[in-house]
């Protein structure tokens, strides 16, 4: 009896399959019933490097890099060879490992053995698709006949042996394999003619299912044959681009000897299977969880367990409100590794803990303090603080109050104002700390009957860190009241600000800093923790103090009841690709918590989905509600943005690395915001982030916005015909627009008019080109100045104008030849914008 079937991709194959519509399922093989543990095939070779290296098979001389590139060309060279003397390109691994000379290896041994040494190590990596497996069975088991086809260098004996090994067990559904280098003939040219006349089916009463456009989509599509796209990036394009180094020595180092431990594979996956009875439009969040944002939680928490057990750990303490579904994700994972770890929860904030962290001889935290304060007008904070109205009569400035809306430099310095007035006056620094002593005393009642106060007791406290302000301030509060309880901290991510609370004596420590807290990894997290963030809350509000009891006093949640409903699918999608991937990596000795490769990928899997978000991830989790940490009322969406005047001045000032000085009072993800602005002005926000601009982002990209062209075919110019084009320049302001503006054919064009944005700009049109492309010739006109008639706007010098801010037009004749033609337009031109970028004066 086949198995459920929970992917949808592969449900409507199902239907068809069991509805008598299909006489042949035909699957491929690599990519698809199996995987590799690496994201793409040739990722292989570094590592079988490695293991040729490891087993004294590679020469000394050759490294791992090197010895790739040869296979690579070694495999092209075979199939050049075999097709100038067979005609076909189809070859086998012997013949690959016959253009690799003997002195690349340190050892004498036929080119079968070799062959050999790749196919026992290939096995060794691959993985079974078990859902598609049990779709074969139940083809079999509803009378379709089940086939395998693949273009490979492999023979059908490896590939049965590989499909063995990965545990595929299916035989008796499989009635034929077709293997390319053994026909003679590949998928992409006509292995699917073969396959069609021997299984004696049309075209339409197959379905094929398979991973390459080119090999399985494309040839399927030409022949009739109904088939499904297995795409494996389709969960997360950016994965192919992003969480992997591109070129050689750098991607074969993050591979190591683990390559991608399996995960490419099983997030193409598991994305795609979202549990039965959930609603289909909450797809999205769930599938964004198990194969997003589930391996950077696997691998945290395979950490903490890992430390816990070698360190004896035997209670947990997850920081509300985080720490909820961080202790479910430690238990799921401590399960399968079979370590014990008690997990509880601990209430706790930022703003609870500065709260109460105020003595007579240390008043340090006061700023922070005003900040975090729940006051929405400067009475409500000193009231929040323990001021009334009068404490503070005469001693602040006249007409004083706190800019709680303005910019974080202007509503530091007010609050430094405040700060210092209060210390200065006697009455109202005794009041405040009388507060602060107050609230100290009720949280240690709530942290005592959390943790215990035993001296000498440990309690390890575990939350999505960045600064460690808690565990510091908290740490502090408890030695002052000669409470000696040790604290530890294992937090995801510290910032360089933790560096100096770890010196200061708080133990703290992060999973994903390995390259330090000053590193571009803590650096993309803490600009944008909301993603995260928003991923782990629970459904209560913020902790704002703790009451006489030692009770936890929430604020409200500002969230609405959708956006929990979605929260908690993406949750639970986390959850079940944790242990997915638990299942997949196995135990600790198997796949270690501190294993650095996988520490990199997760690293690489979280800054590229926080700097390189899809326009789906922006249109669903990009819209959700962020409550602010200091400005309660400053409820914001985490793609919303709100620019001050000032930081529109700094990007048209500075260009585009003034997008890294956005603040987060004017944004919360930044990449998101500015993608679905415009795809660029993301990539290059993510590539200034990242600190790696390329040649293209060193232009004006789409701030400029574009040029109308508008053609005349001899009855006045035709709006129906008018196109734009990208009005982009290069540092010096200089810039070209090339564009086929009229298709091969009869029809003649007789002008050309170009509408320029409406602001006022200074432009040079340096050179003109209009060619006519025919069948065989090819004839280039060049215009000059003088050919050139401008509309509402003024000449400045020879050749150069400048444009109104209602728009000008720019007009030129062609001269088209007689014959049948196509026309390209190629313009080079110098352009000044003097009005404001983004509608800045």
């Amino acid at each position: 009896m086949s198995a459920a079937i929970t992917d949808i991709r592969l449900k409507p194959v199902a239907a068809a399959l069991t509805g008598g519509r299909v006489k042949v399922l035909s699957v491929d093989i690599f990519d698809t019933l199996l995987w590799r543990r690496v994201p793409e095939p040739k990722d292989i070779f570094p590592l079988l490097a490695g293991h040729l290296r490891t087993e004294g098979v590679l020469a000394p001389h050759v490294s791992r890099v090197e010895f790739a590139f040869l296979r690579e060309t070694a495999e092209q060279a075979a199939r050049a060879r075999r097709q100038a003397a067979t005609g076909s390109r189809e070859i086998t691994l012997a013949d690959i490992y016959a253009e690799i000379p003997d002195f690349v290896f340190s050892v004498r041994e036929s080119v079968a053995a070799r062959a050999q040494r790749e196919e026992a190590f290939e096995r060794a990596s691959m993985c079974l698709d078990s859902e598609l497996a049990a779709l074969m069975t139940l083809a079999a088991e509803s009378g379709v006949g089940v086939i395998l086809v693949s273009d490979t260098y492999f023979s059908a004996a490896a590939l049965r042996a590989m499909l063995e090994s990965a545990g595929f067990t299916a035989w008796d559904a499989v009635s034929k394999l077709y293997v390319s280098n053994e026909a003679g003939r590949p998928k992409w040219r006509d292995l699917f003619d073969t396959v069609l006349t021997d299984q004696a089916v049309k075209p339409e009463d197959m379905i094929h299912i398979g991973d390459n456009v080119d090999a399985d989509v494309t040839p399927c599509r030409m022949r009739g044959i109904p088939f499904l796209h297995y795409d494996k990036w389709a969960f997360a394009p950016r994965a192919k681009g992003h969480e992997w180094p591109q070129e050689r020595e750098p991607r074969a180092t993050a591979l190591e000897s683990g390559g991608d431990h399996g995960l490419t594979g099983l997030r193409s996956r598991i994305a795609h299977r979202p549990p039965a009875n959930l609603d289909p439009s909450l797809h999205p969040y769930w599938s964004y969880g198990a194969a997003v944002l589930a391996p950077v939680f696997a691998a945290f928490a395979r950490w903490i367990v890992l430390v816990c057990r070698d360190e004896s750990i035997g209670c947990l303490y997850g920081i509300m409100r985080e720490g909820r579904f961080i202790n479910r994700v430690v238990a799921a994972t401590a399960r399968h590794l079979d370590v014990k770890i008690e997990l509880k929860e601990l209430w706790l904030s930022r703003r609870a803990v500065l709260a109460a962290g105020l003595f007579e001889d240390d008043l340090a935290p006061l700023d922070d303090i005003i900040l975090t304060s729940t006051g929405r007008t400067t009475d409500e904070v000193c009231a929040d603080i323990g001021l009334g109205q009068g404490d503070l009569a005469g001693i602040l400035p006249a007409g004083f109050s706190l800019p709680l809306d303005a910019d974080m430099s202007v509503l530091r310095t007010a609050i430094r104002i405040l700060a210092d007035a209060i210390v200065s006056t006697p009455h109202a620094r005794k009041k405040v700390l009388e507060e602060s002593a107050r609230r100290r005393t009720n949280l240690i009642i709530a942290v005592q009957r959390a943790i215990g106060a035993a001296n000498g007791a440990r309690a390890v406290l575990t939350d999505l860190g960045y600064a460690g302000t808690i565990q510091a301030v908290l740490g502090r509060i408890l030695a002052r009241e000669q409470k000696q309880v040790r604290l530890t901290g294992l937090y995801m991510s510290l910032t360089k600000s933790a560096a100096f609370n770890l010196l200061a004596g708080a133990d703290l420590r992060a999973y994903l800093n390995h390259d330090g807290f000053d590193g571009m990894t803590p650096a993309v997290i803490a600009r944008t923790p909301d993603l995260i963030e928003q991923a782990c809350m629970c459904r209560e509000g913020s902790l704002s103090h703790f009451d006489a009891s030692g009770q936890p006093v929430l604020l409200p949640s500002l969230r609405n009841e959708s956006q929990l409903v979605q929260m908690e699918a993406l949750q639970d999608g986390i959850v079940a690709g944790v242990e997915s991937i638990n299942q997949l990596w196995g135990s600790l000795d198997a796949h270690p918590g501190d294993d650095p490769a996988i520490r990199r990928h997760a690293t690489a899997i979280l800054t590229a989905a926080i700097l390189y978000p899809s326009q789906r991830e922006i249109a669903s989790i990009g819209q959700w509600q962020h409550e602010a940490n200091a400005n309660l009322a400053d409820v914001r969406k985490l793609a919303e943005f709100a620019p001050t005047p000032d930081e529109l001045s700094l990007i048209a000032e500075r260009g585009w690395p003034a997008l890294q000085d956005i603040g987060r009072l004017s944004v919360y993800w930044p990449a998101a915001a500015f993608s679905a602005a415009d795809p660029f002005l993301g990539d290059v926000f993510a590539a200034g982030a990242r600190d790696s601009y390329r040649a293209k982002h060193l232009t004006s990209g789409a701030a400029l916005g574009a040029v109308m062209m508008t053609p005349d075919t001899g009855n006045g110019f035709d709006p129906s015909r008018r196109g734009s084009l990208p009005l982009e320049t290069n540092p010096f302001g200089r810039g070209t627009m090339a564009a086929a503006v009229k298709p091969f054919g009869a029809e003649t064009y007789r002008r050309i008019a170009l509408s320029w944005p409406k602001v006022r700009a200074i432009i040079s049109l340096d050179r003109v080109e209009a060619t006519y492309v025919g069948e065989t010739d090819r004839v280039v006109t060049v215009l000059k100045a003088d050919d050139i008639a401008w509309r509402a706007a003024r000449d400045v010098a020879p050749g150069v104008v400048e444009t109104a801010a209602d728009g000008s037009v720019a007009e030129f004749t062609l001269n088209p030849p007689s014959w049948l033609h196509a026309v390209e337009i190629d313009i080079h031109f110098k352009y000044l914008r003097l009005d404001g970028l983004f509608g800045q004066g």
